[in-house]
This record gives structure tokens, sequence and C-alpha cells, in this order.
């Protein structure tokens, strides 16, 4: 009897360490990102999503998420951007400010910028500088008139302090100057207040599979002002917009590269409305779908190699590729068709995008040339 007393505690206490050194994680820099590495997300709209059980030996059940599109997000080396990108964010920046890749982003109203200026702005990528002790954002670029021209964040903010462990909670402040000058008396300000806090852990299900995973929630606080001195007849002033307030929700395992899941909400008079659902997932011919416009585009394969095979549900009347720094590489006019084929084995290996036009919209795709 004793025995068996004896045998049966010894059975719960493995149980309990099997548990805890199996399920609840730590999170390293080695389980992010580097640069050259490539994460394929598949996009989501679910206004009834749970994202808000939360806690330790938790199961978060997203089996049932279904596709609406899919991307490449890419961690592009620093070598890929302009020179002027190089000085500011290369080897000769100080060490806070040398980045170790960039991504493509939206965190800039670029639509709203564009507004304002006398110039062409596209093509916003965010810079990240990766240690042992945080991933931090560091700063911006953008294309104006097809140049990259890049931005440093005074303040800089930290998106993950590692290592990255069940209970953990970090604030940061991230501040960042975009100044047109001498372009345009244009400047933009962006100030952003993060609290992040490691509020759950336990096993992520997804529709390609099973996770092991920490759950992070980021309350983003971000007021930002625009200084205008380009309309003629009125006084140079700065204007602050309306004080933005979102919510990040992210699920993240161990070698994952980024985050398995992640879901976006915005806070309006207390409650929270979902915004965006992405989750890492397997490639999928389904193409993209745009809500908003109801068109259908598909670019396979992607990654390629030698040709893309590109099908639309409205008329593609021509297309222009860009390099990652926003240089025109090729384009066709006059086309009317709604599936083509573009050969791409004479581009060099890299990042491109496809801007695809119709007479009433456009879609702008990324793709990889192997």
């Amino acid at each position: 009897m004793k025995n068996s007393i004896q045998s049966l505690i010894q059975f719960f206490l493995f149980l309990f360490y099997f548990n805890f050194s199996f399920g609840q994680i730590s999170l390293q820099e080695t389980d992010f990102a580097n640069p050259n590495d490539t994460v394929r997300y598949s996009q989501a709209m679910d206004q009834g999503i749970d994202f808000s059980t939360t806690g330790p030996n938790n199961t978060w059940n997203f089996s049932s998420l279904s596709s609406t599109g899919q991307y490449v997000k890419n961690f592009n080396p620093i070598g890929f951007g302009s020179i002027l990108v190089q000085a500011t964010f290369g080897f000769f920046a100080s060490q806070n400010y040398q980045a170790s890749y960039f991504t493509q982003n939206n965190d800039l109203p670029i639509d709203l910028l564009s507004g304002f200026l006398p110039v062409a702005i596209s093509d916003l990528n965010a810079y990240t500088h990766s240690s042992s002790s945080k991933i931090s954002s560091i700063g911006y670029s953008l294309s104006v008139n097809s140049q990259a021209v890049p931005f440093k964040s005074d303040t800089i903010e930290t998106r993950y302090s590692l290592p990255l462990d069940y209970n953990d909670t970090y604030n940061s402040r991230g501040y960042t100057l975009v100044d047109f000058n001498p372009v345009a008396d244009f400047k933009f300000k962006q100030h952003r207040q993060r609290s992040s806090s490691v509020d759950g852990w336990g096993s992520l299900i997804l529709p390609n599979g099973t996770y092991n995973v920490l759950r992070l929630k980021h309350l983003i606080n971000e007021i930002d002002s625009i200084y205008l001195g380009v309309i003629p007849g009125f006084p140079a002033t700065w204007i602050g917009t309306p004080p933005i307030q979102t919510v990040e929700y992210e699920w993240i395992g161990e070698s994952k590269k980024d985050v398995l899941l992640k879901i976006v909400t915005s806070i309006t008079n207390g409650s929270e409305q979902v915004q965006s659902i992405d989750y890492q997932d397997s490639y999928s011919a389904s193409g993209l779908y745009d809500q908003e416009d109801g068109l259908y585009f598909s670019l396979v394969p992607n990654p390629a190699e030698n040709k893309l095979t590109i099908t639309s549900s409205a008329s593609i009347s021509d297309y222009q590729i860009y390099d990652i720094t926003g240089k025109l590489i090729s384009q066709k006019n006059s086309i009317d068709v709604s599936k083509l084929e573009i050969d791409i084995s004479e581009l060099l290996i890299g990042t491109y995008f496809i801007s695809l036009n119709s007479e009433n919209t456009s879609k702008k795709i990324k793709f990889i040339k192997l």
C-alpha cells in the first residue's frame, strides 16, 4: 500500500514537471527572425474571435480560421537598402541604430501624408535592431520620388524585452520625427507609448498545426502631429491628430521567427473592435481577395525563379515591377487580360513588388525572385 501511494505521488510529480518543462516556454533572441528569413501569413477576419481568454496552461483553439488572402513577410538584410539607408542604419551607424533587418510596414499614414506633399511617397519600411536583451524599432524609410529616405526614431521603442517569460511586464516609448525638408516644409511626429505583458502560456491551435506558445498583450497609445507649412495662404502650424488606442495580442512560439498569430483591435468608447487577424500558414494557391473592392488576385509561384502567373477577377490593364527601394524595373501597358505570364528570369535574386492595375483599382503584391 505504501509503495502504491509512493508510486502515485511520483507519477503526479512527473506530470507536473513534464508540463512545466515542456509547456511553459521562455523566448530568446534566437527564437526570432534573422536577415533573409521569410514567413508566410494568412489573413482572416472574425469579429467574434475570442482574444481575451488567457492565463497559464491555456489552450487557444483557432483551427477554424479561414484565410481571405496571403502574403510573405520578408526580413530584408540592411545591404538591400539605399546609400542613405546604409548611412543611417548600416554598419557605420551608432550601435543602437545598426539595423538587423527591415520589413514592409504600415504604421505611418502614407495616404494621409501624400495628400499634403508635392512629391510621391510610397514603400514604408520599418527597421529593427535585435540583441540578446531586446528587439527594438529604430526607425523608418520612405520612398520619396522613388528614392528611399531614412528617418531615425529619436526615442527607440522596445517591442520585446528579452528573455520573455510568463508574467513579464515592460513599458516602452517611441518617438519619431519625419521631416520632409528641403523637399517640402512638412513634418510628421509619431509618439507611441507601449505597455506590454506576457499574460498567458499554453497551446495554440491554428489551421496548419498546434504550437507551444507565450501570449503577449500590448496596449499602444499613439498621438501624432502634423506640421503644415506647405499650404499657401495659411500660417505654418502643428495640428494634432486624434489619439489612437490599439491592442495587439500576439502568440509566439520557439524558433518561429515571428508571431504565430496576431490580433489587432482598436478601442472606441471602451470597447474593442477587431481590425486585423494574421497567422502563420502554409502556402495556399487561393490567392488574394480584396474585401473592399471585391476583387481576387492570384500570383503563383511565390517565391519564383523564372516565371510568374497572375490571375485576376478583373481585366488587368497594365502592371509595373519595382525593386525593394521603389525603383521601377519593368512595366507593360495596354494588356487588357485577366490572366498573364511574366518572365522574371533576368531579374536579380531579391524582393520585388508588382503593381497590378485594372479599370477601377490597383493591387500591389510582394514576390521573391529566387
